[in-house]
């Protein structure tokens, strides 16, 4: 991850995580990746991270593999 370090490098990682999430919670959620790099929309920035944290606590290790490569690759 030691890449990202530009503001489209980070919106892309985002969009990966925010990916990952959806598939794991099985619901979409309402951020756009290009707001929480510029600092705009706190409100769902804090739900998408309430969302990360739920996440990465159900207990599920990876979901479907063509979204979880490009996460340890990026």
């Amino acid at each position: 991850v030691a890449n990202v370090n530009d503001k489209k490098s980070k919106e892309m990682y985002l969009v990966r995580i925010v990916k990952w999430v959806e598939v794991v919670l099985g619901e979409t959620l309402d951020v756009r990746p290009g707001k929480i790099v510029c600092g705009f929309e706190p409100e769902n920035t804090n739900l998408f991270l309430q969302a990360l944290a739920r996440a990465a606590t159900s207990g599920v290790a990876c979901v479907p593999s063509n979204v979880c490569a490009p996460l340890v690759s990026a």
